[in-house]
């Protein structure tokens, strides 16, 4: 017999997935809020957008808090419920990490543009 066993983590982009279409959010929010919390599973999102545009978005009601924030393409992870960023991978993206050697390769191809400054981080 195969038993189905239960959700332990669900992560997921905001962006084209959760975001992009109001009913489909609020459906996802309804249905999220509804499950005990108890037995909720881990709730992570994941998104090329920084931490702290994460943590607005969620603090304007679109979206129910999650545990872990991944943001900036995965250079930066927030634990929600300790309030604070987790920094312990940063040496491992230190190695090797040169930003001007990045930007001198990155405009060498036509059309390529920096995005805004509000949009950089330490690793993006």
């Amino acid at each position: 017999m195969n038993t189905l066993r239960p959700l332990r983590l669900l992560s997921s982009d905001l962006d084209g997935t959760l975001l992009g279409n109001p009913e489909a959010t609020q459906r996802f929010k309804s249905v999220w809020q509804a499950l005990p919390a108890k037995t909720r599973p881990v709730l992570v999102y994941n998104s090329g957008r920084l931490v702290d545009d994460m943590r607005k978005l969620v603090a304007s009601g679109q979206l129910p808090a999650p545990d872990f924030y991944i943001g900036g393409l995965g250079t930066q992870v927030f634990d929600e419920k300790a309030g604070r960023a987790l920094d312990d991978y940063n040496p491992l993206l230190d190695a090797g990490w040169d930003r001007s050697r990045v930007e001198a390769v990155a405009v060498a191809f036509p059309g390529i543009r920096r995005q805004p400054e509000e949009f950089q981080a330490q690793y993006k």
